[in-house]
């Protein structure tokens, strides 16, 4: 199997993996800053209701598990890629913020917010894994 396509089933895989660390963080997240009484964040529809009354602290953890979700998968795809790491682990940041754009057309938040994500929860992660982790030596 040549490099590039071990490449792209690591870039899947850790995006899988990335993706279950931000859903891991997104649920249990509650735990430690709970929404506002009578909330119902588990569906849409209670989040697009809960929307205006959420504060400043309820959107630490959508931030981290974006930001910490896509430096998982950006640590993984540097650690394990087999050539062009640096070039992959942009990739995946930029299939994150994708995933972060789209997510601010569903779901509509504080413009602060949505700035702050877009902003530093994708892009710098990657710079940030490019630049602590050591590439595959092949």
């Amino acid at each position: 199997m040549n490099a590039r396509v071990k490449n792209i089933l690591i870039f899947v895989g850790a995006l899988i993996l990335g993706s279950l660390v931000n859903g891991l963080i997104i649920q249990y997240g509650p735990l430690l800053i709970p929404p506002p009484e009578g909330l119902d964040f588990s569906t849409e529809k209670g989040l697009l209701e809960g929307m205006p009354r959420m504060e400043a602290r309820h959107f630490v953890t959508p931030f981290f598990a974006h930001a910490i979700g896509t430096l998982v998968s950006a640590i993984l795809m540097k650690r394990f890629a087999f050539e062009n790491a640096g070039r992959y682990t942009f990739g995946i940041a930029i299939f994150n913020l994708m995933a972060g754009i789209y997510m601010v057309y569903l779901l509509p938040a504080p413009f602060w917010f949505e700035a702050i994500d877009l902003i530093f929860a994708y892009l710098p992660m990657a710079w940030l894994a490019n630049k602590w982790v050591p590439a595959r030596v092949s």
